[in-house]
């Protein structure tokens, strides 16, 4: 930044334009349609802030009316109004504003123009409100889109002629736009409406209405033929009269060329610029395809290089993890011999105490059948020694009553029961 630079603040631009603004405030007289849009007085009743708007067109002025005058005035009036003019800058945005601030009223009159002017100036207000729709960017972006050719209505007169500028332009563009003419009469205005209403309903994406220059423009003025053109859902275009022929329905339009050979010239100028910037478009694609591709290109290179990189990590920590394996393998190799050959030795001494153990269980098995064995003569031996020892028992009984020697009895019984104890303890 230079040395000598000096930097301004918002507010400093702003006061420096105030102070240029500033003029001697010399009187004026003003002339044209009372507006009453204010709804509240200021400074404790005394001013008002109304319009002031040309009688012809949408031209507004804002005015600052003293009470007293603004109650001798009504809404609608034409008035002589004396002033001066005060040129404002808003702080907040920076606009300016111009301002009359009524000191007199000079005279009114009540509006003289006609309900049908009345109506003019309604739809233009209306227009302006409501805006125009873009129709070179709908018609360029059906062009550029390559996918159809923009569909476009042309409305004539019956009787007319169109000019050969005309016709050169609309052919030029032929190729590029799906032209289609009607013709009505224009001076049947019902006719006309009814026609227009009928071409909004075929899906154009523009309607031309084209007629000439010389008499009979008049009925382009009608409020109700303006009506139904701001009613179409389709883009609308005119090229009616000459250049400095400017009546309602122009005024309306969503797009007015002027003449029937610009009109023509229209078409064609588009379609060449289009054309124009399709083919610059196209190049400027095509380098910038080359470009994303040399990039793409270079960071799939860069990527590669990244991917090789990391694959030769991958490998080498394949191969150390392998040879770790192997050596980890082997040694549970090893191990698992070393266990095979334990559980081999472990399962022979199994085996051989088992077979020692059966051995030893078949042996026990035969002396507990010998046991068994002696164990039942044992058995028989006691049944016939008891049967003995009762036979004694009886023998001393009937020896007791016969006087039979008891003594030797008893040492009988005696070595009865001897022999039976030796046999219970064998």
């Amino acid at each position: 930044m230079a040395e000598n630079t000096t930097i301004y603040t918002p507010t400093d631009i702003l006061n420096i334009v105030k102070e240029h603004l500033r003029t001697v405030n010399s009187t004026v007289v003003i002339e044209g349609v009372y507006q009453m849009v204010g709804t509240k007085a200021y400074n404790g009743g005394i001013w008002w802030y109304d319009e002031i708007k040309a009688q012809y067109d949408n031209s507004k002025l804002k005015a600052m009316v003293p009470t007293g005058i603004r109650d001798q005035v009504n809404q609608g009036d034409v008035v002589q109004l004396c002033g001066t003019i005060s040129k404002n800058v808003n702080d907040y945005d920076g606009k300016i504003e111009l301002i009359l601030r009524v000191s007199s009223l000079l005279g009114k009159r009540e509006n003289e123009i006609s309900d049908e002017e009345l109506e003019r100036l309604r739809l233009l207000q209306k227009k302006a409100a409501k805006g125009s729709r873009p129709v070179d960017s709908v018609l360029e972006s059906i062009l550029y889109s390559s996918e159809r050719h923009p569909r476009v209505a042309l409305l004539f007169a019956e009787s007319s002629i169109t000019d050969a500028d005309f016709r050169a332009g609309v052919q030029a563009a032929s190729g590029h736009v799906d032209f289609k003419e009607y013709r009505q009469s224009f001076n049947n205005t019902a006719g006309l409406i009814s026609q227009i209403k009928a071409i909004d309903g075929e899906a154009f994406d523009a309607l031309c209405v084209v007629r000439g220059g010389g008499s009979g423009l008049e009925v382009f003025d009608k409020p109700e033929l303006a009506t139904a053109l701001m009613e179409l859902t389709t883009p609308t275009i005119t090229a009616i009269g000459h250049e400095q022929d400017m009546p309602l329905l122009c005024k309306v339009s969503d797009r007015n060329i002027g003449t029937p050979s610009l009109l023509g010239q229209y078409f064609k100028d588009m379609v060449e610029s289009v054309n124009e910037k399709k083919s610059k478009s196209h190049a400027a694609l095509t380098e910038k395809i080359k470009k994303q591709f040399q990039e793409q290109l270079e960071a799939g290179q860069k990527q590669n290089k990244e991917l090789q990189e990391k694959l030769t990590t991958i490998s080498k920590a394949n191969e150390d993890m392998q040879k770790k394996q192997a050596e980890a393998m082997g040694k549970l190799q090893e191990q698992l011999k070393e266990q095979t050959e334990v559980s081999k030795k472990q399962a022979k001494d199994f085996g051989d105490k088992l077979t020692k153990m059966q051995e030893t269980n078949s042996q026990l098995q035969k002396s507990l059948e010998r046991v068994n064995a002696k164990n039942t003569d044992s058995e028989k031996q006691l049944a016939v020694a008891k049967e003995q020892a009762k036979a004694l028992q009886k023998q001393l009984a009937e020896a007791k009553g016969g006087g039979t020697n008891i003594t030797a009895i008893v040492v009988m019984a005696l070595i009865i029961i001897v022999l039976l104890v030796l046999l219970i303890v064998k």
